[in-house]
């Protein structure tokens, strides 16, 4: 998949909480079952399930998803309910399609709020790329837009299947100004 600097790889809950303190989350497949084995006989039980391998890359894009690098500029747009937003899209690999729980924290520098979003969807196949889907354009809603224009806006991303396996990401961006601008300026607090 693209966009490297975003990945996030994750690996199912079927490791014993015992077996992640401490453990990165970006475990190779072969890392992830190595540590499965010995979960079994660290913690006691547990699932004949291997863990799975998910990739979870953010971009951008209303129509396409398209990479960016944390701390890119994205435009703000203004929605037809009087809000702001930029365009987020989504690429997973390794996640059922169908019934995600997606979740997502806008998180701007104050004295703008942060903005959770927690809602289920479906993805789509992504062409020419097997057990990958996608998300595009989500309109990340940011609150009091004046006042995050070119400031970091961290966006966090969390992906849940109807099977219980997660991925999340997290990245920064850098809001600029709608085309045409803003009908009040920032105002703090």
């Amino acid at each position: 998949m693209e966009g490297v600097a975003l990945m996030a790889r994750e690996t199912d809950s079927t490791l014993p909480a015992c077996m992640m303190r401490g453990v990165s989350r970006a475990l190779s497949l072969s890392v992830a079952r190595l540590l499965l084995c010995a979960s079994l006989a660290c913690c006691g039980g547990g699932s004949d399930t291997p863990a799975v391998s998910v990739e979870l890359v953010l971009g951008t894009g209303e129509a396409n998803f398209e990479p960016f690098m944390p701390g890119d500029p994205l435009e703000l747009y203004a929605g037809t309910q009087g809000g702001h937003h930029v365009w987020l899209s989504v690429r997973v690999e390794g996640l059922e399609p169908e019934g995600i729980l997606f979740q997502l924290d806008v998180d701007p520098t104050p004295p703008a709020p942060p903005a959770l979003t927690e809602v289920q969807l479906d993805f789509v196949p992504v062409a020419g790329q097997a057990n990958t889907y996608e998300l595009v354009g989500w309109p990340a809603r940011v609150l009091a837009p004046e006042c995050v224009v070119g400031h970091p806006v961290t966006l966090t991303v969390r992906l849940e299947d109807t099977q219980g396996r997660v991925a999340m990401a997290e990245t920064q961006v850098t809001p600029t100004a709608p085309q045409n601008g803003f009908s009040k300026p920032c105002e703090s607090p």
